[in-house]
């Protein structure tokens, strides 16, 4: 991840800490249940770790996790969200310089973030932190839109507002194509499963405060035009006080050759 990209997020890390929704359970259960991992001997590295939201998750089930993000404001924020657990340790580092030594994890995760790298670099690093035989896991958690009311309502304002907005380089669909073709890693296993939570209408608004790549896009429109979308999203939501969030957790796992 370059220092200007991952820059962008500064100022950012405190909305992501406490609206940005985790990963599906059930997709966890999967990946564990596929890879082997066991809490007691194994190490994951969850890299462009944010502000730990899958860090926790990993960690709420007793894994040891070296969490690396290379932005300092979400990184703070990511050890206040995970003050409670001795079993994550917080590192400065990037996917094309983890700073972690050869052979030393078992698992590689990368939540919502890979798109931000340079896979000619990020993949070889992972290969040579991995011990042999471990796994690497690249995993999003988009909002589903079709065929929920609310999110297309809510998708019809953003094109309104930025036309021919696009989240086609971060939605992970070559990811299988992308680990088989470096030449380091082989058995690519696909898992997706959506899963849904009620949120109040305010964390709902506030979560899109931590949509970085919508903003920054937005604002290339029209100075101030974000937030005009995000009163537009509230106008939407009338007088309601939850709504059901849908997600989609998707997950492509590859094992180091």
């Amino acid at each position: 991840m370059d220092s200007d990209e991952s820059a962008n997020y500064t100022g950012r890390g405190e909305v992501y800490r406490k609206f940005r929704s985790g990963y599906s359970e059930k997709v966890i259960d999967l990946l564990l249940a596929y890879t082997g991992l066991s809490p007691i001997k194994d190490t994951v590295a969850d890299i462009g770790a944010g502000t730990g939201i899958f860090s926790k998750q990993l960690a709420n089930r007793g894994y040891s996790v070296i969490a690396v993000e290379p932005n300092d404001d979400m990184r703070t924020n990511g050890r206040e969200y995970t003050v409670d657990k001795d079993n994550i340790k917080w590192r400065n580092g990037c996917a094309e310089n983890s700073g972690l030594e050869n052979k030393s994890v078992d698992w590689v995760t990368m939540a919502s973030s890979f798109h931000w790298t340079k896979p000619e670099r990020s993949l070889p690093e992972f290969y040579k932190i991995l011990k042999d035989g471990g796994y690497v896991t690249l995993l999003w958690n988009p909002l589903v839109k079709d065929g929920d009311v609310i999110q297309e309502k809510i998708e019809s304002i953003i094109q309104r507002n930025v036309s021919g907005f696009s989240r086609d380089f971060r939605n992970g669909e070559n990811s299988r194509e992308i680990l088989l073709s470096s030449g380091y890693f082989d058995n690519v296993v696909e898992i997706r499963r959506e899963h849904k939570r009620d949120m109040p209408v305010k964390d709902y608004l506030n979560a899109w405060r931590a949509a970085n790549h919508l903003r920054t896009t937005a604002e290339k429109v029209r100075e101030g035009i974000f937030e005009d979308i995000l009163k537009e999203m509230e106008k939407c939501l009338g007088e309601r006080e939850i709504i059901e969030v849908p997600y989609l957790t998707k997950a492509w796992t590859a094992r180091k050759k």
